[in-house]
């Protein structure tokens, strides 16, 4: 019987709401986010966020897009957004629909067939810094992570995020 209290208040303890950023993340609003300089496809981007508890980037209005072209400079990277299958339409990563958009000139145009995911120009002047292209899943690009504060998380999604930092030397 005492085991059993004991394992219980364990899990009971394990779970919490996560109510600040972790080290190195920067935070807007209800998120924070994190720049992984690792180049991966978009599924490899994808279980990356999952394992900090999180999603690949979201965008939902015009101040967050303004907002990830002042924070994160100088590259192109994933979005967590992707085409639903034999449709026009786009989905992000934690299932909700894309809303707001900010496509390139003739954008999204399907090249090929094959470019379902997002990716957002971040390195270009003028008409091409903050806007979306839609782009290969299977290309290697740089992506960014987001966490949504208040959700409930396991206790040692900071721990996990510092150890994966630290393996990566950042």
């Amino acid at each position: 019987m005492k085991v059993i209290f004991i394992v219980s208040s364990f899990l009971f303890v394990g779970v919490y709401s996560v109510t600040e950023c972790p080290r190195k993340w920067i935070q807007r609003k209800n998120k924070c986010y994190y720049k992984d300089n690792r180049w991966t496809t978009f599924e490899e981007r994808l279980e990356i966020c999952r394992k900090y508890g999180g999603y690949p980037l979201s965008i939902d209005s015009q101040s967050e897009n303004d907002f990830i072209v002042k924070h994160f400079t100088r590259t192109t990277f994933y979005l967590g957004g992707q085409r639903v299958k034999g449709t026009d339409k786009w989905k992000w990563s934690d299932g909700r629909d894309v809303t707001f958009t900010k496509w390139s000139e003739g954008e999204p145009n399907n090249a090929n067939n094959n470019e379902n995911c997002i990716q957002f120009y971040s390195n270009f002047r003028d008409k091409f810094l903050g806007k979306w292209n839609d782009y290969s899943c299977s290309v290697r690009e740089g992506g960014v992570c987001e966490i949504f504060l208040d959700e409930e998380k396991l206790n040692d999604v900071d721990k996990n995020i510092e150890i994966e930092m630290n393996l990566n030397n950042e």
